[in-house]
């Protein structure tokens, strides 16, 4: 498939898309086939999961997502894809689901995670199901507008976005990745219709994970994909060792 040739607005051929980037990061770092692989709030789109799925894994997956329904949606379509691996859902949130996990792990895996966490913290329970069940999926554009906007008001939102960012401090502690890679590419419904504060808040996140966390660079590796035009944009490392030393310091 000519990625260059798809109308990317199309959302089949957008995830086809994405996910072949991801593919093509697993060749390049040489992503263990038989490996651990924990990936973070896929929601119910499964870029990820098609990209491991061309890539021939066979190892274990983690899938870490709160919300019940794109969980079970999300484990249904990996399991009639997915032959040869070990699937295991938890439906929790990050904070909840990080004693559940191993000691090591190879890779942690998001893509484009950290709008949505930012702002699962921000809603109570029954809202959360709401609108990760209703408003995204229906496009109720009137109402996610409603929401970001009381989130970008708020007085808590740095607040918020530094929470998320701890547990991810956790989540590396607990389960000593070797490499780490997450997305946070701009949103194409967000931009087509002017919700700016989604991307911007995800983005600063973005590069507060990469600022406190890098042990070991591996961002170059993009350098070799044509397909990504934002390279500031995704996050690959290994996480530097003293995190829990230096986080416990702030």
């Amino acid at each position: 498939m000519e990625i260059k040739h798809l109308n990317l607005e199309l959302k089949d051929n957008w995830n086809e898309y994405i996910a072949t980037i991801w593919k093509n990061i697993f060749i390049k770092i040489g992503l263990p086939r038989y490996g651990t692989i924990v990936e973070i709030a896929p929601g119910e789109v499964n870029k990820i999961g098609k990209a491991l799925e061309m890539y021939g894994f066979k190892g274990t997956l983690i899938i870490i997502e709160p919300n019940e329904k794109s969980l079970n949606n999300l484990t249904k379509e990996y399991n009639s894809k997915f032959k040869d691996i070990n699937l295991i859902g938890i439906n929790r949130e990050l904070k909840d689901s990080i004693k559940l996990l191993p000691n090591k792990v190879d890779a942690i895996l998001s893509n484009h995670p950290l709008d949505d966490m930012i702002i699962g913290k921000f809603l109570k329970d029954k809202e959360f199901n709401n609108f990760f069940d209703n408003c995204y999926e229906n496009y109720d554009l009137a109402h996610i507008k409603k929401i970001w906007d009381k989130v970008e008001s708020s007085n808590n939102a740095e607040e918020i976005k530094n929470e998320v960012g701890k547990e991810f401090i956790e989540l590396f502690n607990k389960t000593n990745p070797e490499i780490v890679i997450i997305s946070q590419y701009e949103s194409y419904f967000f931009k087509t219709n002017k919700i700016d504060y989604p991307d911007k808040i995800g983005f600063e996140l973005l590069n507060k994970l990469k600022i406190e966390n890098i042990g070991t660079d591996y961002s170059k590796v993009l350098d070799n994909i044509k397909e990504i035009n934002d390279k500031e944009r995704w996050a690959l490392f290994r996480p530097c060792k003293d995190l829990k030393m230096r986080d416990n310091a702030k």
